[in-house]
Protein backbone atom coordinates (compact mmCIF):
# COMPACT_ATOMS: atom_id res chain seq x y z
CA UNK A 1 0.00 0.00 0.00
CA UNK A 2 1.09 3.16 -0.72
CA UNK A 3 1.90 5.36 2.40
CA UNK A 4 0.61 9.29 2.56
CA UNK A 5 4.03 10.48 2.63
CA UNK A 6 4.81 9.12 -0.45
CA UNK A 7 2.27 11.07 -2.39
CA UNK A 8 3.92 14.04 -3.40
CA UNK A 9 6.85 11.90 -5.00
CA UNK A 10 4.15 9.86 -7.02
CA UNK A 11 1.89 13.13 -7.95
CA UNK A 12 3.58 16.29 -7.35
CA UNK A 13 7.66 15.63 -7.99
CA UNK A 14 6.47 12.56 -9.86
CA UNK A 15 10.19 10.97 -9.00
CA UNK A 16 8.44 7.70 -7.87
CA UNK A 17 6.38 5.30 -9.26
CA UNK A 18 4.31 2.70 -7.29
CA UNK A 19 4.27 -0.87 -9.54
CA UNK A 20 0.87 -2.67 -9.81
CA UNK A 21 1.13 -6.45 -10.13
CA UNK A 22 -1.19 -9.01 -10.54
CA UNK A 23 -2.16 -11.34 -7.65
CA UNK A 24 -2.65 -15.39 -8.00
CA UNK A 25 -5.84 -14.96 -6.23
CA UNK A 26 -8.92 -12.72 -6.48
CA UNK A 27 -10.92 -10.93 -4.33
CA UNK A 28 -14.49 -9.47 -3.63
CA UNK A 29 -13.75 -6.24 -2.98
CA UNK A 30 -10.73 -3.82 -2.98
CA UNK A 31 -8.35 -3.13 -5.99
CA UNK A 32 -8.93 -6.46 -8.42
CA UNK A 33 -9.08 -6.84 -12.27
CA UNK A 34 -11.51 -8.65 -14.43
CA UNK A 35 -14.11 -11.42 -13.18
CA UNK A 36 -17.60 -9.73 -12.53
CA UNK A 37 -18.21 -5.92 -12.06
CA UNK A 38 -18.70 -3.64 -9.12
CA UNK A 39 -22.61 -3.93 -7.77
CA UNK A 40 -22.43 -0.48 -7.56
CA UNK A 41 -22.29 0.15 -11.65
CA UNK A 42 -24.77 -0.47 -14.53
CA UNK A 43 -21.94 -1.18 -17.63
CA UNK A 44 -22.45 1.77 -19.66
CA UNK A 45 -23.19 2.40 -23.33
CA UNK A 46 -20.69 2.55 -26.19
CA UNK A 47 -21.95 6.29 -28.05
CA UNK A 48 -20.68 4.79 -31.28
CA UNK A 49 -21.62 1.18 -31.62
CA UNK A 50 -24.51 1.21 -28.90
CA UNK A 51 -23.38 -2.34 -27.54
CA UNK A 52 -22.78 -2.30 -23.32
CA UNK A 53 -19.02 -2.29 -22.55
CA UNK A 54 -17.20 -4.77 -20.79
CA UNK A 55 -15.59 -4.27 -17.12
CA UNK A 56 -12.03 -4.18 -17.00
CA UNK A 57 -11.03 -3.06 -13.39
CA UNK A 58 -11.27 -1.55 -10.37
CA UNK A 59 -8.91 0.71 -8.34
CA UNK A 60 -9.78 1.89 -4.62
CA UNK A 61 -8.55 3.58 -2.19
CA UNK A 62 -5.75 0.32 -1.41
CA UNK A 63 -4.00 1.30 -3.96
CA UNK A 64 -4.93 4.71 -5.08
CA UNK A 65 -4.72 7.17 -1.87
CA UNK A 66 -5.50 10.04 -3.89
CA UNK A 67 -9.44 8.44 -3.95
CA UNK A 68 -10.74 9.61 -0.88
CA UNK A 69 -12.27 6.19 1.45
CA UNK A 70 -15.45 4.64 0.26
CA UNK A 71 -14.78 5.59 -3.82
CA UNK A 72 -13.53 3.83 -6.46
CA UNK A 73 -12.73 4.03 -10.20
CA UNK A 74 -13.72 1.18 -12.45
CA UNK A 75 -12.83 1.01 -16.44
CA UNK A 76 -15.25 -0.36 -19.00
CA UNK A 77 -14.19 -0.62 -22.74
CA UNK A 78 -16.01 -1.11 -26.03
CA UNK A 79 -16.28 -4.63 -27.13
CA UNK A 80 -16.38 -3.21 -30.60
CA UNK A 81 -12.42 -2.98 -31.60
CA UNK A 82 -13.31 -0.92 -34.89
CA UNK A 83 -15.14 2.05 -32.64
CA UNK A 84 -11.86 1.80 -30.10
CA UNK A 85 -10.05 2.80 -33.07
CA UNK A 86 -11.97 5.36 -34.22
CA UNK A 87 -12.34 6.92 -31.48
CA UNK A 88 -8.14 6.64 -30.65
CA UNK A 89 -7.84 8.43 -33.37
CA UNK A 90 -9.82 11.69 -33.14
CA UNK A 91 -8.67 11.75 -29.53
CA UNK A 92 -5.90 14.90 -29.59
CA UNK A 93 -8.07 16.40 -33.05
CA UNK A 94 -11.30 16.84 -31.04
CA UNK A 95 -10.44 16.76 -27.30
CA UNK A 96 -12.33 17.18 -25.14
CA UNK A 97 -15.58 16.94 -27.37
CA UNK A 98 -14.59 12.89 -28.04
CA UNK A 99 -16.82 9.45 -28.54
CA UNK A 100 -15.71 7.51 -24.62
CA UNK A 101 -15.42 4.25 -25.97
CA UNK A 102 -13.23 4.12 -22.57
CA UNK A 103 -15.75 4.65 -19.69
CA UNK A 104 -13.90 5.36 -16.40
CA UNK A 105 -16.94 5.43 -14.17
CA UNK A 106 -16.06 7.35 -10.32
CA UNK A 107 -18.39 5.61 -7.69
CA UNK A 108 -18.74 4.59 -4.49
CA UNK A 109 -16.82 1.50 -3.71
CA UNK A 110 -18.67 -2.05 -3.95
CA UNK A 111 -17.88 -5.84 -3.97
CA UNK A 112 -18.19 -7.41 -6.65
CA UNK A 113 -21.76 -8.37 -8.10
CA UNK A 114 -23.38 -11.60 -7.53
CA UNK A 115 -24.35 -11.97 -11.35
CA UNK A 116 -24.45 -10.22 -14.59
CA UNK A 117 -21.88 -10.21 -17.77
CA UNK A 118 -18.34 -11.21 -16.08
CA UNK A 119 -15.30 -9.37 -18.04
CA UNK A 120 -13.61 -11.62 -20.43
CA UNK A 121 -10.63 -11.15 -18.09
CA UNK A 122 -10.19 -13.60 -15.51
CA UNK A 123 -10.60 -12.09 -11.45
CA UNK A 124 -7.62 -11.17 -9.94
CA UNK A 125 -6.63 -8.91 -7.14
CA UNK A 126 -4.17 -6.04 -7.51
CA UNK A 127 -1.43 -4.70 -5.35
CA UNK A 128 1.41 -2.43 -5.14
CA UNK A 129 4.37 -4.12 -5.81
CA UNK A 130 7.31 -1.53 -5.23
CA UNK A 131 7.69 1.99 -4.98
CA UNK A 132 10.34 2.69 -7.20
CA UNK A 133 12.43 5.59 -9.16
CA UNK A 134 10.41 6.28 -12.50
CA UNK A 135 12.13 6.86 -15.69
CA UNK A 136 10.90 8.91 -18.78
CA UNK A 137 12.29 6.71 -21.28
CA UNK A 138 13.45 3.37 -22.15
CA UNK A 139 16.86 2.98 -21.23
CA UNK A 140 19.30 0.63 -22.54
CA UNK A 141 18.47 -3.53 -22.02
CA UNK A 142 15.11 -2.37 -19.95
CA UNK A 143 12.34 -3.67 -21.98
CA UNK A 144 10.54 -6.22 -18.91
CA UNK A 145 7.39 -5.36 -18.69
CA UNK A 146 7.06 -6.82 -15.91
CA UNK A 147 10.09 -4.33 -13.69
CA UNK A 148 10.32 -1.53 -16.12
CA UNK A 149 8.44 1.56 -14.76
CA UNK A 150 7.69 2.49 -18.37
CA UNK A 151 6.20 0.15 -19.47
CA UNK A 152 4.54 -1.26 -16.55
CA UNK A 153 1.10 -0.64 -15.02
CA UNK A 154 1.80 1.91 -12.22
CA UNK A 155 0.50 4.54 -10.32
CA UNK A 156 1.96 7.79 -10.27
CA UNK A 157 5.26 9.38 -11.36
CA UNK A 158 4.61 10.12 -15.74
CA UNK A 159 2.76 8.50 -18.12
CA UNK A 160 5.04 5.69 -20.19
CA UNK A 161 4.00 7.03 -23.64
CA UNK A 162 6.33 5.68 -26.87
CA UNK A 163 3.85 7.24 -29.78
CA UNK A 164 4.00 10.57 -31.01
CA UNK A 165 0.24 9.82 -31.13
CA UNK A 166 0.80 9.36 -27.20
CA UNK A 167 3.38 12.64 -26.60
CA UNK A 168 -0.13 14.65 -28.34
CA UNK A 169 -2.74 13.55 -25.97
CA UNK A 170 -0.24 14.15 -22.84
CA UNK A 171 0.32 17.41 -24.05
CA UNK A 172 -3.46 18.22 -24.70
CA UNK A 173 -4.41 16.68 -20.84
CA UNK A 174 -1.61 19.27 -19.42
CA UNK A 175 -2.93 21.75 -21.26
CA UNK A 176 -6.55 21.30 -19.79
CA UNK A 177 -6.10 20.96 -16.37
CA UNK A 178 -5.71 16.80 -16.18
CA UNK A 179 -3.05 15.14 -13.85
CA UNK A 180 -1.74 11.44 -14.84
CA UNK A 181 -3.01 9.13 -12.35
CA UNK A 182 -2.23 5.79 -13.75
CA UNK A 183 -1.36 3.24 -16.62
CA UNK A 184 -2.21 -0.34 -17.21
CA UNK A 185 -0.22 -2.42 -19.43
CA UNK A 186 -2.14 -5.08 -21.03
CA UNK A 187 -0.07 -7.77 -19.79
CA UNK A 188 -1.92 -10.83 -17.82
CA UNK A 189 0.72 -13.21 -16.29
CA UNK A 190 -1.54 -16.58 -16.56
CA UNK A 191 -2.81 -18.07 -19.97
CA UNK A 192 -6.74 -18.36 -18.10
CA UNK A 193 -6.92 -14.65 -17.56
CA UNK A 194 -6.09 -13.52 -21.52
CA UNK A 195 -9.20 -12.31 -22.97
CA UNK A 196 -9.93 -13.35 -26.74
CA UNK A 197 -8.59 -10.44 -27.84
CA UNK A 198 -6.38 -7.91 -26.37
CA UNK A 199 -8.70 -4.90 -25.79
CA UNK A 200 -5.62 -2.35 -26.59
CA UNK A 201 -3.63 -4.96 -28.90
CA UNK A 202 -1.05 -5.48 -26.03
CA UNK A 203 -0.68 -1.70 -25.31
CA UNK A 204 -0.87 0.43 -22.53
CA UNK A 205 -3.72 2.43 -21.06
CA UNK A 206 -3.43 5.60 -20.06
CA UNK A 207 -5.70 7.30 -17.53
CA UNK A 208 -6.33 11.45 -16.26
CA UNK A 209 -8.55 13.23 -13.98
CA UNK A 210 -9.16 16.82 -12.96
CA UNK A 211 -9.57 17.37 -9.73
CA UNK A 212 -12.81 19.60 -8.46
CA UNK A 213 -9.91 21.76 -6.92
CA UNK A 214 -7.44 22.00 -9.34
CA UNK A 215 -5.59 20.00 -6.28
CA UNK A 216 -3.41 16.65 -6.23
CA UNK A 217 -4.02 16.04 -2.58
CA UNK A 218 -6.04 13.35 -1.43
CA UNK A 219 -9.23 12.95 -0.24
CA UNK A 220 -10.95 15.11 -3.05
CA UNK A 221 -13.79 13.99 -5.68
CA UNK A 222 -12.70 14.27 -8.83
CA UNK A 223 -14.43 16.22 -11.68
CA UNK A 224 -13.96 14.64 -14.73
CA UNK A 225 -11.69 11.45 -15.58
CA UNK A 226 -10.80 10.28 -19.02
CA UNK A 227 -8.70 7.90 -20.80
CA UNK A 228 -6.66 6.93 -23.90
CA UNK A 229 -4.67 4.22 -24.80
CA UNK A 230 -1.27 3.69 -27.25
CA UNK A 231 0.25 0.62 -28.97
Amino acid sequence: MVMQEQLKELFQSRDKTARVVIEDGDRPAGSRIGGLPPDAVDPPTCPLSGRAMEYLLTLEHDLLPLLPAGKAISIYVTPDPDALSRSMAVFVSKYPAIERTIAVVFHVASQRGESGPASPVGGRALAISDVTRDMEELEEDEDDIESNPVLSTKIGGRPGVLQSSGDRAVTALDKNGYMFLFQFAEYYPSDDMKPGTFYFGGGTLFVYAKREDGTQGPDCDFNDIIAFWEV
